[in-house]
């Protein structure tokens, strides 16, 4: 008979560490070492699988030489021996070398023409001769229409439409007798405008294409004065339909266009503002800092938000129509708080040619005023 001590005690079930608990524990561990090692190889076996080409960035064209430096650094030169055997027999003091990537370059003639050189393992060879282009365009329709009319590239219309975007209003005042004249190159990053000239209410505009030795590049006049502004002249861009503008009290315009004509931010800022009114029409509000503002309205589409940082010529919506079915967008421009005359209001340029670079810009607003068909730059 079992004490009573005895019968108090209770037995459990001994613990053992079994071989499926081994199991499981190898288990989770190799799956653990299997995706680390699988995130590791995983791009090298990707790339072996399907190999991408490598991304080629294309330089922007870079004006290197110029003038009577263009010609002692090439004198004697093996690029220099390829010239001449490329038909450049002599140096003329408008002509530039544009370095387009390290093993391309072309040189540009004063008096019009591109002459393209491949660098390979003998030296610069000339390659296919590349001549430039200039056009003149006179005024038959909308500006974008003439152009088109004339045979210009879609890129190089558009260049031309934000070149002049600060000093001319290509929407409302490009009229019957105006014209202008384009002097363009095509090279591997696309179209190169070099120098325009713009011909437009009895006013001429040149744009006149520099390098500055931070490497930017701009586009002047013949006086060194950069054509970029704080502000665009108007809040459309290059529209392909007509458009009237007609001026409201308190310095309101009226830009009647086509429907769903894009409006454009006139500089850059902050989106202030976006109000909807009935009829599903929108108004905009921008801040562009140091007091100015502008304003959107009847609006049939927004394309931004509050809060939205915007830059000068982005789409920020679309002409709409009112209840006669007339298809217009309103403008205003404010400083302080108060209406300002966006038409009379004069911005400074944002730069101009440094005296340093004075006799060089000279040689090129030359060349470029002798491509496009004016003597002496005159």
């Amino acid at each position: 008979m079992p004490s009573e001590k005895m019968s108090k005690i209770e037995f459990y079930p001994k613990r053992r560490f079994r071989g499926r608990h081994l199991l499981i524990v190898l288990l989770v561990a190799g799956i653990g070492f299997g995706i680390y090692r699988g995130m590791t190889l995983w791009p090298g076996w990707l790339k072996f699988v399907s190999p991408r080409e490598p991304e080629v960035r294309r330089a922007r064209p870079l004006v290197m030489l110029s003038g009577d430096e263009l010609k002692k650094a090439l004198a004697g030169s093996p690029l220099g021996k390829a010239l001449e055997a490329g038909s450049v027999k002599s140096f003329q003091g408008g002509d530039q070398a544009l370095l387009i990537s390290n093993r391309k370059l072309v040189y540009l003639r004063s008096g019009g023409g591109a002459y393209v050189f491949r660098k390979t393992a003998s030296g610069w060879l000339p390659g296919k001769n590349e001549k430039g282009t200039a056009a003149h365009c006179p005024a038959s329709g909308s500006f974008h229409h003439s152009c088109v009319a004339c045979g210009l590239p879609e890129p190089v219309i558009s260049r031309l439409a934000d070149i002049f975007s600060c000093t001319a209003d290509l929407a409302c005042d490009w009229k019957a007798g105006d014209s202008i004249s384009v002097y363009y190159g095509k090279y591997p990053g696309g179209f190169l405008i070099l120098g325009s000239l713009l011909e437009i209410s009895g006013k001429e505009r040149e744009a006149i294409g520099f390098e500055l030795p931070d490497g930017s590049r701009g586009y002047f006049d013949a006086r060194g004065r950069s054509l970029e502004r704080p502000f665009a002249k108007t809040p459309l861009h290059c529209p392909r339909g007509p458009v009237l503008k007609i001026s409201r009290p308190r310095f309101e315009t009226m830009f009647i266009v086509s429907e769903g004509t894009r409006v454009c931010a006139v500089a850059d800022g902050m989106v202030a503002a976006v109000h909807r009114a009935r009829g599903a029409r929108f108004s905009i509000q921008i801040r562009h800092g140091g007091g100015y503002s502008s304003w959107y309205g009847n609006l049939s589409a927004c394309e931004v938000v509050r809060g939205a940082v915007v830059r000068r010529g982005m789409t920020i919506g679309r002409a709409g129509k009112n209840e006669s079915g007339k298809a217009y967008f309103d403008f205003q421009f404010y400083r302080n708080g108060g209406p300002l005359d966006f038409e009379t209001a004069g911005f400074s340029p944002l730069r101009s040619i440094p005296e340093a670079e004075a006799a060089a810009f000279a040689k090129t607003s030359g060349a470029c005023m002798a491509a496009l068909g004016r003597e002496n730059g005159k």
